[in-house]
């Protein structure tokens, strides 16, 4: 939903919270906020607490760091620190220098998750952990040991959800990545594999081929789903040229 035009001024226009909002009554299982920044970061933060949009809320907010989030939703935008805790993680995207060239490049450069145990006089360093840092000599993301090691919270929050271990929770997340990188270097080359149409179908041919597996007494062959997901999306990508 739109709320308000960038450009023009009309009487067509509401409040971004009323247009929050009414998206939770349309009841759908994901619900995204673009540019939180007044009131509507308090009904945002009222979904995440009650669970209204189901499995995933997410909001984009300016801040060069994670605790520069916390400082602008906490202390400026008025969220009790309570409230904030029904954050899961921080994904920091910034312009950045690529092994020290002149010219700069969006990449995400921090993904931290915020962890349990600390209250509204806790130093900002004591809130979050990071799980993936950005190596600008390879220019790209590295897990830290905190996810090398099982010892994330919100992957043990995935492994509880899902009522697996939190080794498999980890595969199962590989695995995807996995697929993902697939359609994005193949994106590359060919656009219309990273549209949503696309993105779409990959995502039901993972889940088919998870099915197929789910009777293995041993559990699903996670390597074997990427497998018979990459002949898939190789045959799909050579028909969508």
């Amino acid at each position: 939903m739109s709320s308000r035009s960038s450009i023009l001024s009309t009487n067509l226009e509401i409040r971004p919270e009323v247009a929050l909002r009414a998206a939770l009554r349309l009841g759908n299982s994901s619900l995204v906020r673009g540019e939180v920044r007044g009131e509507e970061v308090k009904v945002l933060y009222e979904a995440m607490q009650v669970g209204t949009a189901g499995n995933s809320v997410l909001g984009t907010i300016h801040g060069a760091s994670a605790s520069a989030v916390y400082e602008r939703i906490v202390h400026t935008l008025g969220v009790p620190a309570a409230s904030f805790k029904a954050t899961d993680a921080v994904v920091v995207c910034t312009n950045t220098r690529i092994g020290g060239s002149m010219s700069k490049k969006r990449r995400v450069t921090q993904i931290c998750e915020v962890v349990s145990g600390w209250d509204e006089n806790s130093d900002t360093n004591d809130i979050f952990a990071d799980i993936m840092e950005y190596n600008a000599a390879t220019d790209s993301l590295m897990p830290t040991d905190i996810l090398d090691r099982g010892q994330s919270e919100i992957l043990g929050k995935i492994a509880h959800k899902w009522g697996i271990s939190i080794d498999t929770a980890s595969l199962n997340i590989r695995i995807r990545g996995k697929i993902k990188e697939k359609m994005a270097i193949a994106g590359q080359t060919n656009p219309d594999l990273v549209e949503a149409e696309a993105v779409s179908k990959a995502n039901n041919m993972f889940w088919l081929y998870m099915d197929m597996e789910k009777n293995d007494p041993n559990g699903p062959d996670y390597e074997n789903v990427y497998r018979k997901w990459s002949d898939w999306f190789d045959r799909y990508s050579s028909t969508h040229i």
